[in-house]
Order: structure tokens, then sequence, then C-alpha cells
């Protein structure tokens, strides 16, 4: 299947999308049970959404073009994704890439894989939900050399199981979480976390900045997955945008060119 001509206009979305410089690419890494979501990622829609400004109808171009991919064998429908997430700054991870998968994956060959993945990207936002948290807790915490530019500008973590109770009980059913005791937010990637108080999945970080819900029904309703059903996205977008900002001004305090902003994103879709 030719995907050539099939695309989005990159004009059409210029406008939200030029907000960052080079425009900023959303790398989203989804937790446990979601291999699916590699096919279809419908669940990440507010947060693509919140984050490149596009509306109802761009979703659906994307999401259209995404649903096409499912025609090709495996190996051509990755490499149209490939392109796919390249043109739209959209990235997701493929759990299917770790062995084990999201279930039984290590979050330690995750991270390294996405590491992997930054090392050619640039003005990268992670957002972790549950278990892709503890990919992105592993990612910031390692001691591994990065080339100039690939830090990511920020990082959110979605009910993620980030405290060490719950990566002690991940790791017991062999989940693929790994303890990090000694774990300290990065002074250089600003981080935010939204917890649910009445989801076990969910943990927050010290010295992280918190949007904290209280939603009762996360775990019995099974869509959208727990966390995702507060609808934070553009909040928890716009409170990042404002830490980035303060990280680049203290970075770069006598810099005459204003930091980027994800705070004037507008028409975005209703996730």
């Amino acid at each position: 299947m030719d995907m050539r001509g099939s695309a989005l206009n990159p004009s059409e979305t210029a406008g939200s999308l030029a907000t960052w410089p080079d425009a900023a690419i959303i790398y989203c890494i989804a937790g446990i049970w979601t291999d699916t979501w590699w096919d279809n990622p419908v669940a990440w829609k507010s947060w693509v959404c919140a984050f490149h400004g596009w509306s109802e109808a761009e979703w659906q171009q994307f999401a259209t073009l995404w649903a096409q991919t499912q025609q090709l064998a495996p190996p051509a429908a990755d490499r149209a994704r490939s392109a796919l997430m390249a043109t739209y700054r959209v990235y997701f991870y493929n759990w299917r890439r770790t062995p084990g998968g999201s279930t039984h994956g290590d979050v330690r060959h995750a991270a390294r894989q996405v590491r992997a993945d930054l090392q050619t990207l640039r003005n990268v936002v992670l957002v972790g939900h549950s278990k892709g948290g503890a990919v992105i807790k592993y990612l910031l915490g390692a001691d591994w050399p990065w080339n100039a530019g690939t830090r990511p500008l920020g990082a959110i973590f979605v009910d993620a199981p980030l405290d060490p109770l719950r990566e002690l009980a991940g790791a017991a059913f062999r989940w693929g979480l790994r303890p990090t005791l000694r774990w300290q937010a990065p002074a250089d990637v600003p981080c935010l976390t939204i917890n649910n108080w009445l989801d076990t999945s969910g943990g927050r970080l010290r010295g992280v900045e918190n949007i904290q819900v209280w939603l009762w029904n996360d775990n019995l309703q099974p869509y959208p997955p727990h966390g995702m059903k507060s609808r934070q996205a553009p909040e928890a977008l716009r409170r990042l945008g404002t830490l980035i900002d303060a990280q680049h001004r203290r970075s770069a305090p006598h810099s005459s060119t204003a930091s980027p902003s994800l705070n004037d994103r507008e028409g975005a879709c209703d996730g």
C-alpha cells in the first residue's frame, strides 16, 4: 500500500506544530497489557490532540492512515507506522520490541530501546502511562551519556508505579519492574505526575510536581484505561510547559529569545 499522498498536509497543522523549535515530538509509552495499542493507539488521542492542537478531523485523518497499515505484513506495517510517526511527530513505543511484551517485558530493556530512539530525535516530551512511566523513570535515572540535544524536554507520568513498594510488587509478580531506590528527579528534565488516590497502581515522586485526582471508578471501567479517565492531558501539558519554560530561563538567563511553550495550544479535539 502506497502511503504517499495520503497523509495530512503538514502546513495544515503548522500553527500548532511550530510552537516548539523544529516542531516538538510527543513520545507515548503505554503500560501493562497494552501490546495491541501499537495496532490501535486511540487511547492516546486526548494526549496527542492536546499536544499538537489537533482538531477531531485531524486526529481522524491520522487514525485512518494508521489503521490502513494493518493491511500490511508486520515488517511493512512497522515501516509505514514509523514513517507516519516521523511525519506527524507522534511516537508510540511498540512493546513487541521488548522480550515479554508489555506484561512481562523488563523496563530496563524498554528504556534502552526508547533511548536509542531519542538519539535521532529532538525536542521530545515523554508521556508514560502506568508501566510506561516506570520505563521513563529508569530512562531518566540511568547513568548513560546523551548526544547533544537528545535529552527529553520533559516527562509526564500517568498513574505510574513509581514508589519502591509498587516497584517491588511489580517485580514480584514478574511484570518487569525494577526498584530504583535512589532515584532523584533530573535537574535538567522537568517532570510531572498524575496520581489518583483511589488507584492502587499509581504513585508519586519526591520533588516532582503532581496533579492529584480522585476517581472511584478508575479500575472498574476498563476504558479509558486507568489514569486516563481524569482527562488531565491539557492541564498536565500546560503545567509541564510552564516548568520547561522555567528550566529554559534558568539555563539561559541572558537569552533574549522567548522559550517555546505548550500553553498556547488551541483547538484540540475532545479525548
